[in-house]
């Protein structure tokens, strides 16, 4: 392929991406104004939500470090969405001292994600080898992104959690 036509390629795909990443940003804020909850609370019961689909539900301090907020924020964002009746706090079932949250049954509907039913529909038709290309593009694209802001010492992935048993 000549240079002429890898950079039309490249630019092809900086302008898919950023379709994509204008796409996301148009459906958070139209959650937002569905859910009437701002950003971080959104984000919240997102993670929240997938720590408990993985069976790693979340300590306070953990989704604080993702949320990249205080413990006392999240404190009043629990307290917050626990009143909304969102979310649960819950002993850990060996270590008394320690909490973890988990989403509340029943209210789903006002705050579900669509994403994840979205993006099975558009990989209908896609070969396994072409999924396998996509989610590996993606994967390198999100490491990419995420090393760009990241100072360089704290570019180490956290050990990841092991589930309850």
């Amino acid at each position: 392929m000549t240079d002429a036509g890898q950079e039309s390629q490249v630019v092809d795909l900086v302008a898919a991406v950023h379709r994509l990443r204008q796409a996301d940003a148009d459906l958070s804020d139209r959650r937002r104004e569905v859910t009437g909850r701002g950003h971080t609370d959104t984000r919240a019961l997102d993670l929240i939500r997938a720590a408990e689909a993985e069976s790693l539900p979340l300590t306070p301090k953990e989704l604080a470090a993702q949320l990249r907020i205080s413990t006392a924020s999240t404190t009043i964002l629990l307290d917050r969405l626990a009143r909304d009746g969102l979310v649960e706090r819950r002993p850990h079932p060996r270590d008394r001292r320690s909490i973890h949250i988990h989403p509340t049954e029943g209210r789903e509907n006002d705050t579900v994600d669509p994403v994840p039913d979205v993006i099975a529909g558009a990989a209908d038709g896609l070969s396994e080898e072409e999924r396998a290309v996509v989610v590996g593009y993606l994967l390198r694209l999100s490491e990419a992104l995420e090393a760009s802001y990241r100072p360089a010492e704290a570019s180490q992935q956290p050990s990841r959690r092991q589930p309850i048993t």
